[in-house]
């Protein structure tokens, strides 16, 4: 085998920060090289050299899982949640034609339903061959999504308040929704996780038990770098967090992770640049390991939908980049990327310090500050000091006749939604 590299110099550091300044042709070097994200409250460098790195060999699937848990390939779950006001009948019709679409985990929500109404809603799935959650809420729901888990391979989580063994997740999702900044979000869900497995363990789980009912559910936000960071960087902590605790098996120190689309940063009055930013959303969940994707259709919190369009899109983007970009089949594509390793160690070091004051009964400061990344958010949009196309710049010049619904509530306020609820004149 022949050696690649022997036919290409190395630059050194000197030369390549030479180069670097040639090119800026005169503006500060410092300045030039140096991105800040003041909402994120991060900044890094945007100029790394191998002599300065500090990225150990790594190896996927072992040691803190930074890497992710995945030892063979980086497939993930398409997922879709089959909407819970919709009547038994219907959410079975939405699910089968979702599995019929590309979609290889689903999300239910048994509701009120009668039993009978239950089995209508599963009838025709074929549990065994996809992964599905299922929310129950009364002990006859649980029994019968029970008797579909006993004939899977652990492929069925059902999320109950009502056992002490439960599956249970950890919706950190909120804090984006909100309109909360990532290093909040790995803040508040590793707080909220470890409350859990401590509660579990304290009623008598064994660790890997209680570890293995956990999995946490993340936003998307549209800062790709660092998406792909947060993602690394909550598995990382996750596994430091467990590891605490003695667990026999390596593996039960691996996060369980699902992603979803947010939309705080989507537009109904110009409807397809919402693709964009599905596409790059979807993309830095993937690179960044994520075990299950739920891409929501842009218009879904929308007065007026158009389902069949903007769902089967919504489908697309994970059929795309796995069928035709096989983003699936390199394991931690971004590993080893000095820029990003280095987002990855000031995310992690930002994260740990909220999750900390969390730990020492912070909620109240911590929701304040949710709400004040939020104010900030939105008069950085009003400002136009952050550019959203179609929202605060080159509006459409179709009208759309569209608008947002009214506010959803979170955990930590209301739901934010940029084109909604900031004050901008185009």
């Amino acid at each position: 085998m022949s050696d690649f590299f022997k036919d290409f110099t190395i630059p050194s550091l000197n030369d390549w920060q030479a180069k670097i300044t040639k090119d800026l042709r005169g503006s500060d070097f410092e300045e030039a090289m140096t991105n800040t994200y003041p909402l994120e409250e991060i900044s890094y460098k945007a100029n790394y050299h191998y002599s300065t790195s500090e990225v150990e060999n790594e190896i996927p699937g072992t040691g803190d899982y930074k890497r992710g848990g995945k030892f063979e390939q980086n497939a993930w779950e398409i997922m879709a949640e089959v909407p819970a006001n919709l009547d038994a009948k219907a959410q079975n019709a939405y699910a089968l034609d979702a599995l019929m679409k590309g979609n290889t985990a689903l999300r239910l929500d048994f509701g009120n339903f009668s039993n009978e109404e239950c089995k209508t809603v599963v009838e025709g799935i074929g549990f065994a061959h996809i992964h599905t959650f299922i929310t129950v809420n009364n002990e006859e729901q649980f029994e019968l999504a029970q008797e579909i888990a006993y004939q899977t391979e652990n492929k069925v989580r059902i999320l109950s308040k009502n056992s002490v063994a439960k599956n249970i997740c950890i919706d950190a999702r909120e804090v984006l929704v909100s309109g909360g900044n990532s290093t909040q979000e790995i803040a508040y869900a590793l707080h909220k996780g470890h409350e859990e497995l401590h509660l579990l363990i304290e009623n008598g789980v064994s660790v890997d038990n209680a570890a293995a009912c956990i999995h946490f559910k993340l936003g998307i936000g549209n800062l790709y770098f660092l998406e792909i960071a947060k993602f690394r960087v909550l598995r990382k902590l996750w596994s430091f967090i467990v590891e605490q605790y003695q667990p026999e098996h390596a593996c039960s120190k691996v996060a369980t992770i699902e992603a979803q689309t947010i939309d705080v940063n989507k537009s109904v009055k110009d409807p397809y640049t919402n693709l964009l930013r599905l596409t790059t959303e979807c993309l830095s969940a993937a690179v960044g390991g994520a075990d299950f994707i739920v891409v929501r259709p842009y218009d879904q919190r929308a007065t007026n939908k158009r389902p069949e369009f903007t769902q089967r899109m919504a489908n697309n983007i994970s059929l795309i980049l796995k069928e035709e970009s096989y983003i699936d089949k390199v394991i931690d594509p971004a590993g080893g990327a000095y820029a990003l390793e280095a987002i990855t160690e000031v995310l992690e070091e930002n994260a740990w310090k909220r999750f900390q004051a969390l730990e020492n009964g912070e909620m109240d400061a911590f929701i304040a500050d949710v709400n004040a990344i939020r104010a900030q958010r939105i008069a950085s949009v009003e400002e136009k000091k952050n550019t959203l196309i179609g929202i605060n710049k080159f509006p459409n010049i179709t009208d759309e006749d569209n608008t947002w619904l009214a506010a959803e509530k979170t955990v930590f306020g209301s739901e934010l939604i940029l084109e909604r609820d900031a004050n901008v004149e185009l």
